[in-house]
């Protein structure tokens, strides 16, 4: 004991003596260091499109234990995403993951902006709470386009009579350029016929066309009508990272008269 700046008595003023028994403190231990993020690996540069999964692994100075269910918001281009935690509590390590929405696009790179409690916590095992700053990470090569390309323009065949054998060839504008697999189709009726305009030409380009050579026994005296839809049945369109294209014609006139 050290009285040097005061005295312990007792209510007769006897000085309490200096003299005392060794404590055992091997159970008493003393931890006021708080976990901090040193690290986050994100997901693998790559272009990532619709349906694809980020994944996001954030690496602290010890060994943290999570309650609830934190988040890592994440801005693609101008919207912000929330990255839901899915394991790791009692290790550094925690794995967050968000996935690709159609029309999520982000040309140059994506960004973390923080990290969230949501009324939860992630504390070390002496119960300080983890330091919610996040660590510097270089996501520059990490593209993530999942927009699905659209038609915005369609131009038909010229006016006029077309006789058997002769071709009426459709031309679909996309906002991108797009990638044909085998052989998509279009629907059209002539009279009361449907018919089948198979794709011709324009893989690589914005621009498809699609033709159909009439036969022997077509009648269309008040004009044709392509029906509202892109068919894929038969083949596939596809930007160059893989996003399929809306099939939707919907929006254009589609009877020609």
């Amino acid at each position: 004991w050290d009285f040097s700046l005061g005295s312990i008595a007792d209510v007769a003023g006897n000085l309490a003596g200096t003299n005392f028994a060794a404590a055992n403190l091997a159970g008493l231990n003393v931890d006021s260091i708080i976990p901090v993020m040193s690290s986050v690996t994100p997901p693998a540069n790559a272009h990532y499109i619709n349906g694809d999964v980020l994944s996001f692994t954030t690496v602290f100075s010890k060994a943290v234990n999570v309650v609830g269910n934190p988040s890592l918001t994440v801005r693609i281009g101008l919207t912000d995403r929330l990255a839901t935690y899915i394991s790791g509590s009692g290790t550094t390590s925690l794995l967050f993951r968000v996935g690709v929405l159609p029309d999520d696009a982000d040309s140059d790179w994506i960004q973390l902006q923080s990290l969230n409690l949501n009324s939860g916590s992630i504390k070390d095992s002496s119960l300080n709470d983890a330091s919610l700053t996040l660590a510097a990470v270089n996501m520059a090569n990490v593209v993530v386009d999942g927009s699905a390309p659209g038609v915005i323009a369609i131009t038909k065949p010229n006016d006029g009579y077309y006789r058997s054998t002769q071709s009426l060839a459709w031309s679909l504008q996309f906002d991108k350029i797009v990638f044909v697999t085998n052989t998509p189709t279009l629907r059209l009726n002539v009279g009361a016929v449907t018919k089948t305009l198979s794709y011709l030409a324009g893989s690589g380009t914005n621009t498809l066309i699609f033709s159909y050579t009439t036969i022997p026994g077509d009648v269309a005296i008040n004009g044709v009508q392509l029906l509202p839809a892109i068919d894929l049945s038969s083949g596939q369109i596809k930007d160059v990272y893989g996003n399929m294209i809306k099939t939707s014609l919907s929006g254009f006139g589609l009877s020609y008269a």
